[in-house]
């Protein structure tokens, strides 16, 4: 029982030493990312981004288009469809 024990404490010694540069190199490569994310939120709180959403509402009601690419999913496309019509309020004639 010691012996596993002890077979068990070098183990948790040997992942600690493996898993803490790996964290710390996760870590850092997560940096990069959030000074875009700071950048634009800094920019879109100072109004010099203009919102996204405004020309699409402004335009009105038009017709688009959807590319679906499927792969045998015949059977659960219509489903999805009508959820997303029915989310983004179009209407169907």
């Amino acid at each position: 029982m010691a012996e596993t024990a002890s077979i068990l404490h070098v183990l948790d010694v040997v992942v600690l030493r493996l898993i803490t540069p790996l964290a710390v190199i996760i870590l850092i490569s997560g940096i990069d990312d959030l000074w875009i994310y700071g950048a634009w939120l800094f920019l879109r709180t100072k109004r010099v981004l203009p919102d996204a959403c405004a020309p699409a509402m402004a335009a009105g009601e038009r017709r688009i288009a959807i590319f679906v690419p499927l792969w045998h999913e015949h059977e659960v496309i219509l489903d999805m469809l009508a959820h997303n019509i029915g989310c983004l309020g179009i209407v169907t004639k």
